[in-house]
């Protein structure tokens, strides 16, 4: 016997369904809930499906949100009670739930979509990153964004320099920030 729970992430609250497969392979879609992200929703969303003492072993899966950080707080938290968690990329739902040929898209059939999908496959569970690894990262997206900024005002002051009178003040204050960059 599988048991999954999909979790759909959106940016202040999420779904969560229960699902099981018995030992006849047939999918039972047992719980479905919704939870405030931040206050209350992690140790609810912990105990779905524990009413009755269905769960045993339980895998979370839980959708990158669209912008990629949403999961993060959901995943180390259940990744810190123990719980075996999986993350999805989104593209990869996107595919899987085009294959199923579902017309509406809402959280909760998302959330059920992503228990159905992990119920029909075999997936890596996710390693929460080192602490070094987490600062690395975010020492990284720093700096890409810093490098992305600067392009950008480099770009407005060729572009100023090659203008008609360029107002002196503007492609001062683009020097000085190019410097603090």
């Amino acid at each position: 016997m599988k048991q999954v729970v999909g979790i759909d992430i959106s940016k202040d609250s999420f779904d969560a369904q229960f699902a099981v497969t018995d030992e006849k392979q047939q999918q039972r879609f047992v719980a479905l809930a919704k939870f405030c992200k931040y206050t209350t929703g992690l140790p609810q969303a912990q105990s779905l499906g524990k009413e009755d003492g269905r769960v045993i072993d339980c895998s979370a899966l839980v959708r990158d949100g669209s912008n990629g950080r949403l999961h993060e707080h959901l995943a180390y938290y259940l990744a810190e009670q123990h719980q075996r968690v999986t993350i999805v990329l989104p593209t990869k739902m996107k595919n899987y739930v085009r294959s199923l040929d579902i017309k509406s898209k809402t959280d909760r059939l998302d959330a059920r979509a992503i228990a159905q999908f992990g119920l029909e496959r075999m997936l890596q569970p996710w390693q929460a990153p080192s602490t070094q690894l987490r600062i690395l990262k975010a020492l990284v997206r720093e700096y890409d964004a810093a490098t992305e900024q600067l392009t950008k005002i480099k770009n407005q002051l060729h572009a100023k320099d090659h203008s008609y009178q360029p107002a002196i003040q503007t492609l001062a204050r683009l020097e000085a920030q190019t410097q603090t960059l």
